[in-house]
C-alpha cells in the first residue's frame, strides 16, 4: 500500500467522482480509475460503487476513508516536528490555486527561512477546514460561491473560526452581463430580445465554482433589465442539478438553465435533452462551449433557425477556427467570446527597458515582486478576434499607445513609478 493510494481514495471520495478528482490531482482519470482498482485488488474489497452522479464508497470503502483520513493526519504532523525546535510556525491551508502558492512562495522569499518554518497544504474545502480547525494551519484560503456563504459561515462560528471575503469577482459578474448584451438588439435577429428563447449553461455554478457562480449572475441580471422574471431566486436555479425555466418574459421569452460541465456525462445528458426539448435563439455559457461546437452546429440544421452563440472563455485557436467556421446560413459557429487574453507585449517591454536603465523601481512595488491583472476582453467577430490577438502579443502596434508607453519609462519621464506603471498595465 502507498500513500498515494490513499490521497486518491481521499480525493475521489471528497468530489463523489474520479473525473472531478483527477483535476485536483493534476493527473487523468484513468490513473485514478488504476490506482483505485490496484488498491481494490490488494486488498480484497471494493472501495466504491458507482451511482448516477459518479461514484459513492462501500460500507467497507467508509472505514477505509476514515481511516486514510487519519493516517494522512499523522503523516503530516511527523513532518512538521523536525522543523517545530526554535523556529515559529507559520502555516496556510488552500485549495488548489497557482494565484495562492506563488503569493506565498513570494512571502516565504521575503522572510528568514532560519527563524521561521512556513508550509503550504492544498486540498479540498473539508481538508482545508479541518487543518484551520484542529489548528494545523492558521489560516485557510477556499473559493467560496454567494449561494454557500451563509450555511458556511453558520457553520465556520458553531468550530469558532470565521470567513473574511478578500477577492472580488467584478470582471467575473461583468462577463456575464457582457455576454447577454452581446446578444441583444441585433441587426439580423428575426426575433426581438423579449421574445426569444434563451439556453443559459452554467458549468460548475452547483459545484461551487465562484467565477461561473458570479458570471452567472451577472448574466440573469442583465436579463432581468429588459424584463425577464426569474421563476425562483438565483441561488436556487444555481443549485439545481436538472434543466429548468429559469425566467419568463411578459412577451413570450424564455430562459432554460442547463447546469454543469460538459464533459461529465450527466451534464451531456443535460445539454442533450436540452437541445431536444426547445429550440433555442441564443446559447450562452459561463464557460468553454468547445466540445459543444458540433452539436450546437447540427442543432442549427435540425431546426433551420440561426442561433447566436456565445461564451465566457479564453482566447484559444479553438475560437478562432470556430469564428472561422461557418453554419449553414453562413454565419459564425461562434458569434461571441468574453474572456482573457492579456496584452502583455508592452508591459513586459517597458518592465524590462525600465530595468536595464537602472529604474527597477519603476516595476517593483516597494522593491517587491508584483503580480498586475487585466480585465476580459470581447469578441463579436474574427476580425475583432484576431486584432485582438494581435494587439495582445505586439509592442508597438498595442492597444496601449505610444505616448502612453514613454510616460511609465523613467529615461524620459523621471516621474515614472510603480503606481503609474500599474495603472498603465490594468488599465484594459
Amino acid at each position: 500500500m502507498e500513500i498515494k493510494q490513499l490521497e486518491y481514495v481521499i480525493m475521489a471520495a471528497e468530489m463523489g467522482s474520479f473525473n472531478k478528482a483527477s483535476e485536483y490531482l493534476y493527473t487523468t482519470q484513468s490513473s485514478v480509475s488504476k490506482v483505485i482498482r490496484s488498491l481494490e485488488e490488494e486488498l480484497g474489497y471494493r472501495i466504491f460503487k458507482r451511482n448516477g452522479s459518479g461514484v459513492a464508497l462501500t460500507d467497507a470503502g467508509k472505514i477505509l476513508y476514515d481511516q486514510s483520513q487519519q493516517i494522512m493526519m499523522m503523516l503530516r504532523k511527523f513532518a512538521a516536528y523536525s522543523e517545530l525546535e526554535e523556529k515559529t510556525c507559520f502555516h496556510i491551508a488552500t485549495v488548489v490555486s497557482n494565484y495562492i502558492a506563488a503569493g506565498f512562495a513570494a512571502f516565504v522569499r521575503d522572510h528568514d527561512s532560519q527563524e521561521y518554518c512556513m508550509k503550504i497544504w492544498e486540498g479540498s474545502i473539508s481538508h482545508v477546514l479541518e487543518l484551520v480547525e484542529q489548528g494545523e494551519a492558521e489560516i485557510g484560503f477556499i473559493y467560496l460561491g454567494d449561494r454557500q456563504r451563509d450555511s458556511f459561515c453558520t457553520m465556520l462560528e458553531r468550530k469558532g473560526l470565521c470567513f473574511e471575503k478578500i477577492l472580488p469577482a467584478q470582471d467575473e459578474y461583468d462577463a456575464g452581463v457582457h455576454l447577454v448584451q452581446s446578444m441583444q438588439n441585433k441587426e439580423d435577429d428575426t426575433v426581438s430580445d423579449t421574445q426569444k428563447i434563451w439556453l443559459l449553461l452554467d458549468g460548475g455554478v452547483r459545484t461551487g465554482n465562484y467565477m461561473h457562480e458570479q458570471r452567472l449572475a451577472g448574466a440573469l441580471d442583465a436579463l432581468q433589465k429588459v424584463g425577464y422574471i426569474l421563476t425562483a431566486s438565483a441561488d436556487e436555479l444555481g443549485a439545481s442539478s436538472e434543466n429548468c425555466l429559469a425566467a419568463e418574459h411578459p412577451d413570450g421569452g424564455k430562459v432554460y438553465l442547463c447546469p454543469g460541465y460538459f464533459y461529465t456525462e450527466d451534464s451531456q445528458k443535460n445539454i442533450t435533452e436540452a437541445l431536444d426539448c426547445v429550440d433555442p435563439d441564443a446559447v450562452i455559457s459561463v464557460c468553454s462551449l468547445a466540445v459543444l461546437y458540433d452539436m450546437l452546429l447540427e442543432k442549427e440544421e435540425a431546426q433551420n433557425k440561426n442561433m447566436k452563440i456565445g461564451a465566457v472563455d479564453c482566447f484559444s485557436e479553438t475560437n478562432r477556427k470556430a469564428f472561422e467556421t461557418k453554419d449553414i446560413f453562413g454565419n459564425s459557429s461562434i458569434d461571441c467570446i468574453v474572456g482573457k487574453c492579456q496584452a502583455m507585449g508592452a508591459p513586459a517591454f517597458i518592465a524590462m527597458y525600465n530595468a536595464i536603465t537602472g529604474h527597477v523601481k519603476v516595476v517593483r512595488d516597494g522593491g517587491k515582486p508584483y503580480r498586475l491583472s487585466q480585465n476580459m476582453w470581447m469578441a463579436g467577430s474574427a476580425q475583432d478576434y484576431d486584432s485582438l490577438c494581435a494587439k495582445a502579443s505586439n509592442i508597438y502596434e498595442n492597444v496601449y499607445t505610444t505616448n502612453e508607453i514613454m510616460k511609465v519609462l523613467a529615461v524620459y519621464n523621471p516621474s515614472a513609478d510603480f503606481t503609474s506603471f500599474k495603472s498603465f498595465v490594468e488599465k484594459l
